[in-house]
């Protein structure tokens, strides 16, 4: 148990830098609302932080459920004197001094166990707000809002800090849409502010029960095992969220439960009267993170929460969910604002008081000119159309298209329009060399083609035809014979798309997917003058959700060049809690060394954006990764370091800014929302629907003479080199490489891809 009277980290990110005498030469002055509000405290307010502890040491589960108690039994705290009061964590916050400890006694179903309440500390908000650590101010704000939003009926579900009104809820068969919204503490630049947005939770209530049911009626049913590990439900009783790590298919709901002479058929039904219809069903195992404590789960007590496949599909059911979940800006902003008032008038009962003025400063940067000039036609916002000539030319002269033989129409008409696009982009291609199968077994497809590569040799790339859900094991089986067994580049078309009547126009985007998978630029962007050219920027991202056991996939993409000339891309699977790893300054250091082989010489700037890292990780990442990657560039280098910077990215975040006139793409936020230190936020990408989600990027480590609007503008310019997308992407492209990468191969491969791809954007 910990008292929040610290900061979550230790760590003290960089100044900002100067920003440029001749900003306005880049950059647009603009003025955005945003969902920020200041704070005042309004009087001489003492807020009292108490411990929870307890009496006798509990389970993690028993004491959360404690606490809970506790919080509704708001009689035995009053009668020691605090009469207004919230519960966060082990934490109790009041505006009332009690000198001497006392406590709150249990209940019989907790072994009547009391809770112990001792004052820890005093903090005053109108005179030393500067003095009290960010997340202590955090933490008590939080449990205000949890007060104000119970009085309001308004429950908190799934993630902590967002509240959900249960007489709004919109149904689609087994589907809820949940409105709501969320209300967080923001440090900001001068002041503290209230962050407020509105949210939709798209809510599966089929049971896991049902789902364990259907799956095994089905034509295709798929591993059970496999699919619970790691998956997150919701308990019908308790509204608790639980994250499975197996399924337990040897039990059922008459075993005995751990620890208990009774069985859980009979727990459920004394503790929370629920009569259970299936006695056969098995048991999920949730183990805690923490205690490592083992809990089993009922299948029949638990939402899915999240869409099947099935629902998925249904074409009905997603375009009701679009229509709920989708606002445009001003329909967003008229919901906060309202929630803003409203939350006001609660706050004045704590003599707190809450502005209505949300302007914040922006930054329009002036589009980088993409070559060649003369094939790029603008679009919508910063997007573009590439017609004519690329600006690096291919030659396609050995490739083989392999497809089951009843595909040989869909096949034939691929080859016609995709040699046509090729051609039409400036290109050179010969004929394919056809594969047809008679069969869709993995094994024999590998097997064919081993067999015509040890014939032939090995090709510049394989593309299959197929159905990618309804083939799925031959996708993937085909996916890892080449990429990872092979080192074989392999472009996968379903069915779908060629037998689709816009496959003419889509033919060329599958041209351009191949033109960058093999190595060749389809544009270059602008360079700037104030950033060397003998730069490697680098992206480092996770992905969570593998196909292996209790892994995770890091994706490492270096690219060379502010026009990313060349890659050099590596994964490392790692044990899941293990994904902040020194692994990643061997990956720097097989980059700097594919750089110099390159190009003769190492980068004198090197840049990394690292997602997948929350604040309270900083610490570890300083002193496991940064740490190690520095060591690196120290062995390097030797004497003349590089310059050098490491920017945390955050792409989950809740903050919104909306324009007049909807305009969104290129704006940088870098005052009033921001930390005292270095960070910005930016919209890079081109949103026309619903309300464009800023990206938030934080300087932890800054050793260049760059300007700070140089920060902005390379960072901009970067979302303009994803190879996938003709327009600027969310964040810099070496980051979304890196992200798609560790899924392609988490998700897909499971293994390291063949040395001879790495140099290669295998991945698209």
């Amino acid at each position: 148990m910990q008292i929040l009277d610290q900061q979550q980290t230790n760590y003290k990110p960089p100044s900002k830098p100067p920003r440029s005498q001749n900003i306005s030469k880049y950059f647009q002055l603009m003025k955005f609302s945003s969902n920020h509000y200041e704070i005042k405290f309004l009087k001489n307010l003492q807020l009292q932080l108490y411990s929870i502890t307890f009496a006798k040491e509990l389970p993690q589960e028993q004491q959360n459920e404690l606490i809970i108690y506790a919080t509704g039994s708001s009689q035995f705290i009053r009668k020691n004197g605090i009469n207004r009061f919230w519960i966060s964590g082990y934490n109790l916050w009041t505006f009332e001094y009690v000198e001497k400890s006392f406590q709150v006694p249990g209940c019989k179903q907790l072994q009547n166990i009391n809770l112990i309440i001792k004052h820890a500390k005093t903090y005053n908000l109108t005179q030393n707000l500067d003095q009290i650590p960010p997340e202590s101010l955090k933490q008590a704000m939080n449990a205000i809002l949890s007060q104000i939003y119970q009085e309001r009926n308004l429950k908190q579900i799934f993630r902590k800090g967002q509240f959900f009104d249960k007489d709004k809820i919109e149904k689609i068969n087994d589907v809820q849409i949940l409105q709501g919204f969320t209300s967080v503490l923001q440090i900001g630049q001068t002041s503290p502010l209230l962050l407020i947005d509105f949210k939709t939770k798209i809510f599966n209530k089929q049971t896991v029960l049902q789902f364990i049911k259907d799956n095994k009626k089905s034509k295709n049913p798929i591993d059970l095992q496999q699919f619970f590990e790691n998956k997150t439900f919701m308990t019908i009783y308790s509204k608790r969220m639980y994250r499975i790590k197996s399924i337990d298919l040897k039990s059922n709901p008459t075993f005995k439960m751990e620890s208990s002479n009774i069985t859980y058929e009979q727990y459920y039904y004394q503790r929370y009267k629920i009569k259970l219809s299936d006695l056969t069903q098995p048991l999920l195992v949730h183990e805690d993170r923490k205690t490592k404590q083992i809990i089993r789960l009922i299948p029949e007590l638990l939402y899915m929460i999240e869409l099947t496949n099935t629902q998925k599909n249904n074409f009905k059911v997603m375009s009701n969910i679009k229509q709920q979940t989708t606002l445009d800006p001003l329909e967003r902003s008229s919901k906060i604002d309202n929630e803003r008032a409203l939350l006001d008038k609660y706050f004045t009962n704590h003599s707190i008081s809450l502005s209505n003025n949300s302007v914040t400063p922006a930054y329009k940067i002036i589009k980088p000119t993409l070559f060649p000039e003369a094939n790029i036609k603008q679009t919508d916002g910063a997007c573009f159309n590439l017609r004519g000539k690329l600006i690096e030319q291919s030659n396609i002269n050995n490739w083989i298209l392999i497809h089951y033989n009843e595909e040989q129409q869909i096949a034939n008409l691929f080859t016609q329009e995709f040699i046509k696009s090729t051609k039409e982009l400036g290109n050179q291609i010969n004929a394919p060399k056809k594969i047809v199968m008679n069969n869709l077994d993995p094994a024999q497809w590998s097997q064919t083609l081993l067999n015509n590569f040890n014939t032939n040799g090995k090709p510049q790339i394989v593309i299959s035809i197929l159905d990618r859900h309804e083939d799925s094991k031959l996708y993937f089986e085909l996916k890892r014979f080449l990429i990872s067994g092979q080192g074989v580049l392999h472009q996968n078309v379903s069915i779908q798309t060629v037998d689709s009547k816009k496959f003419s126009k889509i033919a060329q985007q599958i041209v351009k997917q191949v033109h960058s998978k093999i190595g060749k630029q389809l544009w270059n962007i602008q360079k700037i003058t104030e950033v060397s050219d003998k730069i490697m920027i680098i992206g480092i991202d996770v992905y969570h959700k593998t196909l292996i056991n209790n892994k995770s996939c890091v994706g490492f993409n270096a690219q060379f060049g502010q026009q990313s000339d060349k890659h050099f891309t590596k994964t490392l699977i790692v044990e899941k809690g293990k994904e902040l790893n020194k692994g990643v300054g061997q990956l720097l250091n097989q980059s700097l060394q594919q750089y110099q082989k390159s190009n003769k010489y190492y980068p004198d700037t090197i840049i990394i954006f690292r997602d997948g890292v929350g604040n309270s990780q900083i610490d570890d990442l300083i002193e496991i990764e940064l740490k190690s990657m520095k060591s690196v560039i120290q062995q390097t280098y030797n004497i003349k370091l590089p310059q050098f910077a490491y920017i945390l990215v955050n792409k989950r975040i809740s903050d919104k800014f909306f324009s007049p006139n909807n305009e969104n793409n290129g704006m940088i936020f870098p005052e009033r929302i921001t930390s005292k230190e270095f960070d910005f936020f930016l919209i890079a990408q081109q949103v026309n629907q619903g309300t464009p989600i800023p990206t938030h990027y934080t300087v932890i480590e800054n050793t260049t003479n760059w300007n700070e609007d140089t920060f902005w503008r390379f960072t901009y310019f970067q979302c303009f080199n994803y190879r996938n997308w003709s327009g600027p992407v969310k964040i810099p492209a070496c980051l979304q490489n890196a992200h798609t990468v560790a899924y392609r191969v988490g998700e897909v491969i499971q293994s390291d891809a063949h040395a001879a791809l790495e140099s290669l954007l295998y991945f698209l």
